[in-house]
């Protein structure tokens, strides 16, 4: 029984490994110097900090979910 169980999770695995591995595709973002959601100066990467990253994402999804993206 315990069969069923592995290969449903090993599947699951997979999707979601696949779905990061897309996002991670679509958000090739060159370093400005500023966080690409607030603006602030930063040092390194495209945010300030994981909020930034996800309100970027979060409106992403929505310019998406409308069309507008």
């Amino acid at each position: 029984m315990s069969d069923i169980f592995d290969a449903a999770s090993d599947t699951e695995e997979m999707h979601r490994d696949m779905a990061i591995k897309a996002v991670r595709a679509r958000q090739k973002s060159v370093y400005t110097g500023h966080c690409l959601y607030c603006n602030e100066q930063i040092n390194i990467g495209t945010f300030c900090d994981a909020e930034c990253r996800e309100g970027q994402e979060y409106e992403d999804k929505i310019k998406r979910i409308k069309g507008t993206r």
